[in-house]
């Protein structure tokens, strides 16, 4: 095992065929199309901007159909040198010839964080993760020349855009990794290249442009074609075919270009697994454990019998996520960023005859147990720096070595020392799954639209699962070093509040999370943010904590909203409450609720406003007209109110003082005013302002007209 997480048949002869092509029309592949795709935003506190948060698990759930009513699975992906949405298509990167369908984000293994290409080196985390979360029906041939039958395979359907480009026919490489979460063991699986999603599929055909292929090496004509058809691959499969294990946990590195060590999973010349003697434990030469893959026609390629080597003698075929062995892991270089080793797993059962009906922590490599050594605890390494195995694995692991370990976990801050660790061995429930797909000419697809010179084809993964249920013997019981992992479980959130409120009071907010019936008992936190809908601004906030609720019950949250803002208030907002499962919730659907809320305006002591300022429009020299005034206090008003009333013209001033008018109340101010000598037509400017003590709405208080002035005959 390499991956670090952290708490996280027959073989045949094969001939090659070259075919040299040259076509008017032909094709490359633009991008994903994600019409069937539903793609993770992530979770958000209270007054955070969403984001994916570096280290979570994203998914773009797969629909089997644009309507986006059933899913079997999705993309998935940790954030980080992957980014949303997970998938993309490459074409000529970094140069010609380098086409592919791998992850979105940077080069993993570029100190410089370099987007990806083509051509990343190992471990730059360029696979797309595709997980399939439902098993699927169907037989295997006793014959695999007979292909596998699916009744239903619970298909995963990725759909590719593609366009009419150039000359040239271009073979693009599948980096993906196929993640068994089906809750049973995966007895097989198929990937076909065809037309539509869902039951809406159509198979491509023979000769239509579009097919499976071997590796371009270069520009066209270069593309090699699986000849004769079927094709097996060559155990264990390579870089044009295959379906491979982790040669972390199965494989010798002598015959892997990539490793410097074997894998984990390893017995001695000669010696047999304690599981059944009468198992091949290396059918390839390589200690490798896979998948034989057969090509059955240029549309359709299937795994070919179980799964081989070690692997099967010892766990079966595929486990599948959430039974998966743990293990104990040596970080020898003391780097988090770097893979570390598996040097122990754990039989929870006892039935290992390492652990003498015990569960117990077992080992396939030989342990420094020399408690005076430099190097107590860690793997003793070979000449070649690579493992030694015991005479008869597995053997037990001294409890002093596994004190040892837990004494020396990773640190809070890096500091080059070596350290120990527990988690899954989460590479036993994948397969690297490697092939190419050739794209000609698309004008014969059944998508194709002439106008635009535009066709989109889909690649289908279809799995075939055993049957039934598995549960690992090996979690019969956890290892008393691990803390439990929280659970996943289905929880629904609530919220209660009132329709509308008043500025100023003091409401309550009412939440309740509820845990579903049959499902693990459920820890987490609840968000809640009042928001202006108009602005985004958020005016309120709540947060609760919940731990082992149990199933099939609620617990209520009881909250105060204080319905101030010293920066003002909308008209409305909107409130939204949010549970999040420290395990997860495997339905998100019901762990967010939302309502609206309508807040008035708080009553005011006093709020006097200019009601109405009446002047003459037209006007001559010397006549006298009168000037009206009126004020009014609000209906809402909380006491009476008392100021003065100023009217302007032309530097003219006269002041009105008032008093104790009241809520509702309307006071009328006249006087006369003489329009001045004028010898030509002038405008007077009037301008009338109330001020009152206490006055909480000052827009509202002056008003302004407009007198002609004309001289008099």
């Amino acid at each position: 095992m390499s991956m670090k997480k952290r708490h996280s048949p027959a073989v045949f002869a094969v001939s090659s065929l070259v075919l040299a092509i040259g076509l008017a029309q032909a094709t490359s592949i633009e991008s994903w199309n994600r019409d069937n795709v539903v793609t993770d935003l992530p979770n958000w506190p209270p007054g955070v901007e969403p984001s994916h948060v570096p280290g979570v698990t994203y998914d773009s759930k797969l629909y089997t159909g644009r309507e986006r009513l059933e899913s079997h699975g999705a993309v998935i992906w940790k954030e980080g040198s992957v980014v949303t949405p997970g998938a993309q298509v490459l074409t000529e990167s970094p140069d010609v010839g380098r086409n592919c369908i791998i992850t979105t984000g940077t080069n993993r293994a570029d100190p410089n964080s370099a987007p990806k290409t083509c051509t990343d080196e190992f471990q730059s985390a360029k696979r797309v993760k595709l997980e399939a979360l439902v098993a699927g029906a169907g037989a295997i041939p006793a014959d695999p020349l007979d292909g596998i039958v699916l009744t239903d395979g619970k298909p995963l359907d990725m759909v590719f855009n593609a366009s009419d480009v150039d000359d040239l026919a271009r073979a693009y490489r599948v980096f993906k990794k196929y993640i068994n979460a089906t809750g049973q063991r995966m007895a097989g699986f198929v990937v076909e290249l065809g037309f539509g999603t869902g039951s809406e599929f159509i198979p491509s055909s023979d000769g239509d442009g579009l097919r499976f292929s071997k590796r371009q090496k270069g520009q066209n004509p270069k593309i090699q074609d699986f000849n004769p058809l079927p094709f097996y691959s060559t155990p264990p499969g390579d870089s044009d075919l295959g379906s491979l294990m982790s040669a972390g946990l199965f494989g010798d590195a002598a015959d892997n270009k990539n490793r410097t060590i074997d894998g984990y999973f390893g017995l001695p010349d000669g010696v047999l697994p304690w599981t059944n003697p009468t198992c091949n434990p290396d059918p390839s030469g390589t200690g490798r454990a896979y998948y034989d893959l057969l090509v059955q026609n240029e549309d359709r390629i299937e795994t070919a019998g179980n799964v081989q080597g070690l692997h099967y003698c010892l766990f079966g075929n595929m486990l599948p996520q959430g039974q998966l062995p743990l293990g104990f892991f040596w970080d020898g270089d003391g780097d988090p960023v770097t893979d570390a080793d598996t040097i122990a797993d754990w039989d929870g059962s006892g039935n290992s005859p390492a652990c003498g009906g015990m569960p117990c922590w077992e080992t396939y490599v030989v342990l420094d147990t020399d408690s005076t050594s430099a190097t107590y605890g860690d793997p003793v390494l070979d000449g070649n720096g690579n493992f030694t195995r015991p005479d008869n694995p597995p053997v037990a692991v001294p409890q002093q070595v596994i004190d040892f370990w837990v004494a020396n976990p990773e640190p809070e801050v890096p500091d080059g020392s070596q350290f120990y660790f527990i988690t899954e061995l989460d590479d036993m429930g994948l397969v690297n799954n490697n092939y190419h797909i050739t794209v000609e000419s698309i004008d014969g697809w059944p998508t194709y639209d002439p106008a635009s010179g535009a066709a989109t084809f889909t690649l289908r993964s279809s799995n075939l699962g055993e049957g039934q249920a598995f549960a690992a013997p090996w979690l019969a019981s956890l290892p008393p070093e691990m803390a439990p992992e929280p659970l996943a479980s289905d929880v629904a959130i609530t919220l209660d509040m009132a329709d509308a409120v008043d500025e100023g009071t003091e409401v309550p907010v009412g939440v309740a999370v509820s845990t579903a019936t049959g499902q693990p008992a459920a820890s987490g936190q609840i968000f809640g943010e009042a928001t202006d809908p108009d602005t985004g601004k958020a005016v309120a906030s709540l947060f609760g904590v919940f731990a082992d609720l149990m199933e099939g019950t609620s617990l209520p949250f009881a909250f105060n909203w204080l319905v101030t803002d010293p920066t003002g208030l909308p008209d409305r907002v909107i409130w939204t409450a949010r549970a999040i499962v420290d395990g997860g919730d495997p339905e998100m659907g019901d762990n967010q609720a939302e309502a609206e809320v309508v807040i008035n305006a708080a009553p005011t002591p006093v709020d006097v406003s200019l009601d109405s300022l009446e002047v003459p429009r037209n006007v001559k020299s010397g006549e006298t007209e009168a000037i009206k005034v009126v004020i009014l206090n609000s209906e809402e008003a909380l006491e009476a109110a008392s100021g003065t009333v100023t009217v302007e013209a032309d530097g003219d001033l006269m002041i009105l003082d008032f008093a104790d008018l009241q809520a509702g109340e309307a006071r009328e101010f006249t006087f006369d005013w003489t329009a001045p000598t004028v010898t030509r037509r002038e405008d007077v400017a009037w301008l009338a302002r109330v001020s009152a003590a206490g006055d909480s709405d000052p827009t509202n208080d002056v008003a302004s007209a407009t007198t002609r002035v004309t001289p008099a005959r």
